[in-house]
């Protein structure tokens, strides 16, 4: 797995299969792996990837969107590392036509899977940690 073990990993828990399953169908397409080739991950699966990049608050609406209403959890990577992103936590203040405003997230409410460490939980956690977020990649029917 080398350096994309985490990306590997990641991807493996939204693809809801073993790291090390996922690793050998990557080096069979050749050695997609490292570094990580997401639309061949993403082929491989029946699915396309896509990513936007930006800082957190410019992504903080889109990721909650793809939580809530699309439930798409997300790869997201922050400074040489990758990071699962799947729930929401919280409560969002309503517009007046109904609408969250997104403004009010913050990066504690979203919740992780880290392959990394079994000790972050909320995204702020991996950014203490890693650093600021610089991309946000979803895998979609």
């Amino acid at each position: 797995m080398g350096q994309q073990g985490c990306a590997i990993t990641s991807c493996s828990m939204i693809f809801n299969v073993q790291p090390d399953v996922h690793l050998s169908e990557m080096k069979a397409h050749d050695g997609a792996d490292c570094p990580y080739q997401w639309s061949t991950g993403a082929s491989l699966k029946n699915k396309i990837y896509s990513a936007t990049t930006g800082s957190f608050n410019s992504l903080k609406a889109a990721m909650f969107e793809n939580i809530i209403t699309n439930e798409l959890p997300m790869v997201v990577a922050v400074p040489d590392h990758f990071i699962v992103v799947q729930e929401f936590v919280g409560t969002l203040p309503m517009d007046p036509g109904g609408g969250p405003i997104y403004s009010s997230i913050t990066s504690d409410m979203f919740t992780v899977n880290d392959p990394g460490s079994s000790y972050n939980f909320t995204l702020q956690d991996v950014i203490n940690q890693k650093g600021p977020v610089s991309r946000i990649g979803v895998f979609k029917q």
